[in-house]
């Protein structure tokens, strides 16, 4: 398990190179919903988190399919790291949603996770910086790196393309938290849903705590 929550680890700060950018936060107090070029998607919801998606999107228990993720992120983004163990905590209880795309290959189905975290949302840049210099190598070289607005968020957007995998990763900050959604699909695919992939995020919605 210990070595599965390092996994985690790498996952998380790949993605949380968000915090590296000027100012990431809501640009808005007030959430606005963005229309979807297709009205027909649907609203998925997983803690403070509410999303629309395709209605061809199917959610998934996080805690049934725990080893399912874990197995994801392994396969995304290797297992070449051992020093952030310390910084994970409760990942299971982290996960604000999971699921994958039914109108998607079967084989390998386009993934969503979404995450949150509070210890990343305090780290300061420095720090995340220097996390990066030290499990980066030539892999965060090929990570490509822009600053886009939506839903009233202002995101990091990460997106990395290789022969096997391609992964996007939309990180901003509210509500006190590190918010990142990850899709993760085939290269084909990455290219075939960008579109959805960026209208998605521009209904994404994080309320309050109770």
């Amino acid at each position: 398990m210990k070595n599965k929550l390092m996994l985690i680890g790498m996952a998380m700060v790949l993605m949380t190179m968000a915090c590296g950018l000027p100012s990431l936060g809501r640009l808005n107090p007030t959430p606005t919903l963005t229309p979807t070029p297709d009205m027909s998607w649907q609203w998925f919801e997983g803690g403070q988190m509410r999303i629309m998606l395709p209605p061809t999107w199917i959610e998934r228990d996080v805690t049934e399919d725990m080893p399912q993720i874990l197995e994801t992120i392994k396969a995304f983004f290797g297992n070449d790291t051992n020093f952030l163990t310390d910084l994970i905590n409760d990942f299971e209880g982290n996960v604000a949603w999971w699921g994958f795309d039914g109108g998607s290959p079967a084989v390998y189905p386009t993934r969503l996770l979404v995450v949150h975290n509070s210890t990343f949302a305090k780290l300061p840049i420095s720090m995340i910086s220097g996390m990066i210099r030290m499990f980066g190598g030539s892999s965060a070289d090929s990570i490509e790196s822009s600053t886009v607005e939506l839903s009233d968020y202002e995101m990091a957007k990460f997106t990395q393309l290789t022969e096997k995998a391609g992964w996007v990763a939309y990180a901003f900050k509210a509500e006190g938290q590190l918010w990142v959604a990850i899709f993760m699909t085939t290269p084909a695919n990455l290219a075939a849903q960008a579109e959805d992939f960026k209208d998605a995020m521009d209904t994404i919605m994080i309320e309050p705590a109770n």
